[in-house]
Formats: structure tokens, sequence, C-alpha cells
């Protein structure tokens, strides 16, 4: 597949949770297929934001640090994006279950967080990833997750 703007319209992209897997493997199709888009990457780990820019560089790519529950970071951080895609969240189902709070602020309040701050900034599109687990919920996990898409 050719750099055709055409074939992904945006020109600055913003993935939270941009240094897990999935960040990895997005940014890895972006850089591949089209160059030409500015990406945004926001998290919380410092180390692995050096990881991915000594993999990656800095070319058409920013590294923030922040978080999703933090609503005025998100408001600063997609200021001027086209696309959000939104992959921060707590994962680990035995964690939810000793610690709900923290999944319920990450991944409920951090969501409405990032859907809010793209509002105020006019972001195109705004895409959400979600889990399996959110289909009939059997743990806190898949509640939050199935929270978020509401």
């Amino acid at each position: 597949m050719p750099d055709n703007p055409s074939l992904f319209p945006y020109q600055t992209v913003a993935v939270t949770g941009g240094t897990g897997s999935f960040g990895w493997a997005f940014l890895t199709h972006l850089r591949h297929y089209f160059p030409h888009v500015f990406v945004r990457i926001i998290s919380r780990h410092e180390d692995l934001q050096v990881q991915m820019r000594a993999a990656f560089g800095d070319d058409h790519i920013s590294y923030l640090l922040g978080d999703v529950r933090d609503l005025e970071r998100m408001r600063l951080a997609l200021r001027g994006v086209d696309l959000v895609v939104h992959a921060a969240a707590l994962k680990h189902v035995d964690r939810g279950q000793y610690e709900p709070w923290e999944f319920i602020h990450t991944n409920v309040i951090g969501t409405y967080n990032v859907l809010h701050a793209a509002i105020l900034n006019n972001v195109q599109q705004v895409v959400t990833l979600s889990s399996d687990k959110a289909v009939y919920p059997i743990n806190l996990y898949g509640a939050s997750k199935l929270t978020m898409e509401y």
C-alpha cells in the first residue's frame, strides 16, 4: 500500500496508551504505510517512551507523558488532532478485583476524559478499543470496558 493520504485522510493521530502492545503495532503500521502522518504517543510510561523513541525516532512522532485520568492533560494533548485512537486501559483481570477504583478511574473516567477533550478540540474521529470481556461481563475489567462503550 503506497503512502496515499487519501487512503488515510488524517494528518495528526493521537494514541492513548501508545506505548502498549497495540500502540507499537499501530505505530509500526502507520510508519510503514503512511509516513506523512504526525503521531502523538500519549502514555504515562516514561521508560517505554524512551524505548519507542529509540526504535522509531522523532520524525513525525511526538511522545507525551500523560494519563487519561487527567482531563486537562488530555485537553492539551489532543489539541490539533484529527484522529484519536484510545487504547489506554488497565487490563489485568485479577488486579481489577483487588483495585476496582483504579480500573473504574482509568477505563471509565479516563475514557470520558478522552472523549470530552476530543469534543473540546473538535477532533474528527475517536476510536476506542474494547474487549471481548465486555460482552456479558463476569468481572470488573469486563464491566469497566462495557461501561466505557456506553
